[in-house]
């Protein structure tokens, strides 16, 4: 299997890539401490796919090793081994601003929406940041662990959080982050629930097992 093309620009590792929801872009970043950004849409003379670069990024001061686009594309957060996180705006190329968690190493990044602020998984920590002002917005429960990776369902109702220790386990929380809807591992196994939806949704899960 051949690849449709192959993107060559960065001058040291790749290690994240991440497609923009209308899957027009992909944004990359490694160990050169810079992310580019592709537009897959362009064609060659013979109109052949042709991608580019249409921007570069800079503002890490180490390697980068987690990206991700908002829903709408607007946005896109980076984070590195410095433990920052750069929020970009996509349209106009320019950092809009700067997250210092504290919590060592950037594991994994998400922003959902304008609303729903900044998650970061670190070394020692996940925690939740204020797009509009950069403020910290909570420090949620992790164990201690690194936190790896970050992941909301589509309805935006539940995220999915794994890393946290060596027990094999992944971490579902409901929206309220009061509680930890279900921990999985090898089969589902429910803790108490927050909300009788987030019940009847890994009841259908467990059934389908």
């Amino acid at each position: 299997m051949q690849p449709v093309y192959t993107l060559a620009g960065h001058v040291d590792s790749v290690f994240v890539v991440a497609f923009s929801p209308d899957g027009k872009r992909i944004a990359s970043g490694g160990y050169d401490r810079t992310i580019r950004i592709w537009d897959l849409t362009l064609k060659g003379e013979k109109g052949a796919p042709q991608p580019q670069t249409i921007a570069t990024l800079s503002g890490h001061d180490g390697t980068i090793f987690a990206l991700s686009f908002s829903g709408d594309g607007k946005l896109l957060a980076s984070g590195a081994s410095d433990g920052t996180v750069d929020l970009w705006d996509t349209n106009a190329d320019r950092l809009l601003d700067k997250f210092k968690p504290g919590d060592g190493i950037v594991r994994s990044v998400v922003t959902p929406s304008f609303d729903n602020g900044v998650h970061i998984g670190s070394e020692h920590g996940w925690s939740v940041w204020s797009v509009a002002g950069s403020s910290l917005v909570r420090r949620l429960w992790t164990g201690g662990s690194t936190v790896g990776i970050i992941a909301f369902d589509p309805t935006g109702e539940y995220v999915a959080v794994s890393g946290g220790g060596d027990d094999g386990r992944i971490r579902v929380w409901d929206r309220s982050y009061r509680w930890c809807t279900c921990s999985i591992r090898n089969r589902l196994q429910t803790i108490p629930t927050a909300s009788p939806s987030a019940g009847r949704s890994l009841d259908r899960l467990r059934r389908h097992q």
